[in-house]
């Protein structure tokens, strides 16, 4: 069984309009630690997170703590957001390959996404990963592996910030999903 334990940021600072480099906010910084004590049972053997400055430093405590390097890969970052995003989010979920002009359908995030995620499975058999991600990533991914995981699951999750799930897996098949911190912040 390998185990990956998806950590969704903390609160973001949304007045900084580059996504990539989007820090969290004063609120959003504090609650990281409770990232860390959530994650403390766990035997973390690797860190993998989404280059996105809000993504990476929430679980780089974590990571330091345990004396473990975050790697990052592009792949696992957020979907691109194009004009009038949130009008879209219906249209989106209905059709991956719908995407705002400028922005990126699910269908676009979730393969590379989920490329990213094989290749961590592969890597870390029987072992315990942290992946720091993205509401809409982390969604598309999990639809991947479970279909029923869509819209309204996407929904709930949408102010929890941040966010850790555990995911069991056997090979590549997901056999099991725990909730193991919700904090519900919203933008």
């Amino acid at each position: 069984m390998t185990t990956l334990l998806f950590i969704r940021h903390a609160q973001p600072d949304e007045s900084c309009r580059d996504d990539s480099a989007r820090p969290l906010t004063a609120l959003g910084a504090s609650d990281v630690p409770r990232v860390a004590e959530a994650l403390a049972p766990f035997p973390v053997d690797a860190v993998y997170s989404s280059p996105y400055r809000r993504a990476y430093d929430t679980v780089a405590p974590m990571a330091a703590g345990r004396g473990l390097e975050i790697i990052t890969d592009y792949r696992l970052r957020e979907r691109e957001q194009g004009e009038n995003s949130r009008l879209h989010l219906e249209a989106r979920w209905a059709d991956f390959t719908c995407a705002e002009p400028g922005g990126e359908g699910i269908g676009s995030v979730q393969r590379r996404n989920v490329e990213a995620i094989l290749e961590i499975l592969s890597s870390h058999p029987g072992q315990t990963v942290a992946v720091g991600t993205h509401g809409t990533a982390l969604s598309a991914i999990l639809n991947h592996f479970d279909p029923s995981i869509g819209l309204e699951w996407f929904r709930d999750i949408w102010h929890a910030m941040p966010y850790i799930l555990k995911a069991d897996f056997d090979g590549v098949r997901l056999v099991k999903i725990t909730e193991i911190l919700r904090i519900d912040r919203g933008y």
